[in-house]
Parts: C-alpha cells; sequence; structure tokens
C-alpha cells in the first residue's frame, strides 16, 4: 500500500489528520495527506448526497400531508 492509500485508510478508519505517521520532510508525507484529504471529500460529498436525499424526501412527505 502506498502513502496514499494509507492515508485514505486512515481518514476512514478515523485517524486525525495531525496523524500523519511520516515525517513533513520527506515527499510521502504529502502523499499521505493527499490521501487522506480525499477520503475527507469523498466522505463530505457522501453526507451532501444523503442529506440532500432526506430533504427531497421530507418535502414529498409535506406535499403528500403526512
Amino acid at each position: 500500500m502506498n502513502a496514499y492509500d494509507e492515508g485514505y485508510s486512515d481518514y476512514i478508519q478515523g485517524r486525525d489528520r495531525e496523524e500523519n505517521p511520516y515525517s513533513s520532510n520527506v515527499t510521502m508525507f504529502g502523499e499521505w495527506l493527499n490521501g487522506w484529504e480525499a477520503a475527507q471529500s469523498d466522505d463530505a460529498s457522501c453526507e451532501d448526497e444523503a442529506m440532500e436525499r432526506d430533504s427531497e424526501a421530507y418535502m414529498e412527505l409535506q406535499l403528500l400531508g403526512e
């Protein structure tokens, strides 16, 4: 597994951004951080989509009078 994939996986597992296992003076530090941030972005997109679906369902119920 490369540093990017590790960062992505670490975000999914709940590891904090400041817990980057690489020293800031090596390339892998940035690669890990890029993976962590990509996972965070993907997670936020999923949450936004879920909120939008919930909102649409709520509005449909309101229109049906429930």
